[in-house]
């Protein structure tokens, strides 16, 4: 009886004490480690109109993403923000390996990016459109049979107009880019008939070309997009700072 008893003893003295390890050595809140850091660093694109980019005159970032940069930052009562740029490719990486604490990015939630990272509230709701030259015939999806279509790699707006054109057995030329200002160059440069992205993202970059009245906006929106920010999974506390 008492080997029966001292054997449950110390089987409960070992899983308490596994217990008490485990929590001790349970990783920080990043709000904690943002907190004693002493700044926020933020993944951005850098380089989107509107949301992200160096302010031509100051040089420091502004836009819709950098003012949720430096609001999150006051929140957590910290004073500096680092902006790191992401490309659609490096920001999820950057987020899983924690070198970015937050990344506002003009990121479409999804569930497959779910599976990886945490998302906070939709801080902007989009729709994928077309952009083309003002003398351009094309107004539509149904339009593109043939065409050079400049998108952004790594991106919902990719895989939205490539099943948009396998849909109608379409013929078409996909010319893939980094990022969103190469892609809207690349039609700028004519190496593309149409640039398609957020609706959103178009009318910002239109609105920075020497001459914005020689692009235009078309088509019906053909996708949703709720934009959030993104962060490492399993920190409920950084969570709700967010």
């Amino acid at each position: 009886m008492r080997r029966v008893v001292g054997l449950a003893l110390a089987v409960l003295l070992a899983v308490g004490l596994a217990a008490y390890v485990g929590y001790a050595q349970a990783p920080r809140s990043r709000l904690d480690v943002v907190r004693e850091r002493g700044t926020l660093i933020c993944g951005v694109s850098g380089t989107t109109p509107g949301f992200s980019f160096p302010d031509p005159t100051s040089g420091r970032m502004v836009g819709f993403d950098a003012d949720f940069c430096w609001v999150v930052a006051a929140f957590i009562d910290v004073a500096r923000v680092e902006f790191v740029n992401l490309t659609a490719a490096s920001r999820i990486p950057a987020v899983v390996a924690g070198s970015v604490d937050v990344v506002f990015r003009t990121t479409t939630v999804t569930l497959t990016r779910d599976d990886q990272v945490d998302f906070g509230p939709v801080t902007f709701f989009d729709g994928q459109r077309l952009l083309v030259r003002s003398d351009s015939k094309i107004n539509g999806l149904d339009d593109l049979n043939g065409a050079r279509i400049c998108v952004h790699a790594g991106t919902t707006s990719e895989r939205n107009i490539t099943d948009q054109m396998r849909a109608r057995n379409f013929r078409f030329q996909l010319i893939t880019f980094a990022e969103a200002a190469q892609a809207f160059q690349g039609l700028v440069q004519g190496r593309c008939d149409v640039f398609t992205t957020d609706g959103s993202q178009l009318a910002a970059f239109r609105a920075t070309a020497p001459n914005p009245e020689g692009f235009k906006v078309v088509g019906k929106e053909f996708s949703d997009e709720p934009l959030a920010p993104m962060f490492q999974e399993n920190d409920s506390k950084w969570a709700d700072a967010v």
